[in-house]
């Protein structure tokens, strides 16, 4: 709430007991008691108020548009706005104000989201589509480390790291939930370790995981392959264009790889026997 305009301070009530002084502050408050329900939320009818508190007026319905729009240009820009939403409820309604409180979450949750961002755009943007059952298992650019992580109560299990810091390892699980949590390095083995040495039981949530290990690991294998043979097409081709000449082996080579990616990438047309 604010405090009330310096032009409605009132002269206390002649009934006050004599003797007894009572301050400008003291008769603002009981007047802002009083008018509570009135300067609770942001009144349509005054304008003048807005105009007169807030610098630079930014809400949700802006922040949408102008995501929606693409005006931002780095998540820096968009976590300001986002402050700047909570400066405004602040001044405007009270810092310890309910409405300021949820401000506040909403700029928690925008700060965590940008983090999250900033981690891996790819992970977050697939965890939010969620595209299909397999989401988990597309690699992201660059390419997560893979290991076995042992949560405390829980055997090993395979996981991607999101991140590393002072032998911390944030990790997200395969899996049905792919929950995530921070594990110690001690409790981190690498993908490549032999699973009989750490004596897991193959539960069906287990075997699941693995399953989407699997999965994970067969994305990767395609990708690479595809990049692979990208790479070597431009290579042939920077040698062409230079006026270097190929041996009958690299022309063939060149002229299969051509044809391979063409027909990955071209669209497949559905075929319909004549009865």
């Amino acid at each position: 709430q604010l405090p009330v305009n310096i032009m409605e301070r009132v002269i206390p009530a002649p009934s006050q007991k004599p003797g007894v002084f009572l301050s400008d502050r003291a008769a603002t408050s009981h007047q802002a008691l009083i008018r509570s329900d009135q300067l609770s939320r942001v009144s349509a009818s005054e304008p003048w108020r807005a105009q007169l508190l807030l610098h630079h007026q930014m809400d949700l319905n802006t922040v949408d548009q102008k995501t929606s729009d693409c005006r931002y240009k780095t998540v820096y820009d968009f976590e300001i706005d986002a402050l700047t939403i909570v400066h405004n409820v602040v001044i405007y309604q009270g810092v310890h104000s309910s409405i300021a409180d949820m401000a506040r979450q909403m700029l928690r949750d925008c700060q965590y989201d940008l983090m999250e961002l900033e981690q891996c755009k790819d992970c977050y943007r697939m965890s939010n589509e969620k595209s299909d059952k397999y989401w988990f298992c597309k690699p992201c650019r660059p390419p997560h480390q893979l290991v076995y992580a042992k949560q405390k109560g829980f055997p090993y299990w395979p996981a991607k790291v999101i991140r590393v810091e002072n032998e911390l390892y944030d990790v997200r699980f395969f899996g049905s939930q792919h929950q995530r949590a921070v594990i110690e390095k001690s409790h981190v083995r690498p993908i490549s370790v032999n699973i009989h040495t750490l004596q897991v039981k193959r539960t069906s949530a287990w075997n699941k995981a693995c399953e989407e290990l699997k999965k994970h690991q067969e994305y990767l294998s395609m990708t690479n392959n595809h990049e692979s043979d990208h790479r070597n097409i431009r290579t042939d081709s920077e040698a062409r264009h230079k006026g270097d000449t190929l041996s009958p082996d690299q022309e063939s080579r060149h002229a299969h790889r051509v044809q391979t990616q063409l027909l990955q990438t071209s669209p497949k047309k559905e075929i319909k026997e004549e009865e």
